[in-house]
Formats: C-alpha cells, sequence, structure tokens
C-alpha cells in the first residue's frame, strides 16, 4: 500500500480514532475521510506524508490540539477539518 495515492472514505458511518500509522503512506496525494465517526487526535505523524495534496477530514468527532507537524505538509493544497472540536491555533 505504499503506492496509494488516493483514499476516499467520505459518508461511511466509520468509528474509532485517527490512524496511528498514517505516515507510512508517503505517496497519499489525497485523504477524504469525511462525515464519519472518527474520534480522538490527529497524530504528529501525519507530517510524514509530504506529497498529500488534500485534506478533508470535516464532520467527524476529532478533538483537541492541530499537531505542529501539519505546517511541514508544503504540498497541500485544501485542508477542510470544519465540523470537529479542535481547540487550538493553525500551527506555522
Amino acid at each position: 500500500m505504499v503506492n496509494l495515492t488516493s483514499i476516499d472514505l467520505q459518508n461511511n458511518q466509520i468509528g474509532g480514532t485517527f490512524p496511528t500509522n498514517i505516515g507510512q503512506l508517503s505517496n497519499l496525494k489525497n485523504l477524504s475521510i469525511q462525515n464519519n465517526q472518527i474520534s480522538g487526535t490527529i497524530t504528529p505523524n501525519i507530517g510524514m506524508l509530504k506529497s498529500l495534496t488534500h485534506f478533508y477530514i470535516q464532520n467527524n468527532l476529532i478533538s483537541g490540539l492541530l499537531p505542529q507537524e501539519i505546517g511541514l505538509l508544503s504540498k497541500l493544497q485544501i485542508l477542510d477539518f470544519s465540523y470537529n472540536q479542535f481547540y487550538s491555533t493553525l500551527p506555522g
């Protein structure tokens, strides 16, 4: 699955926590997991997704601080994390 470039799991009522091993998908460009019931926090290894351009996680139950590592995603064009429970400012 290292060559995977897109994951679209939107609108599936998926529960559980944000995957801690997401950083292993180094070629991932699109991650769409919106409109589910994913909870917990975003793991810091999100910063390992250097190819990520689109990240849709809106309308879940994700909470806590946004990891500073999101700032490492230099190719990121779209980030939608609306309708979650974050309580931090955007990392630099």
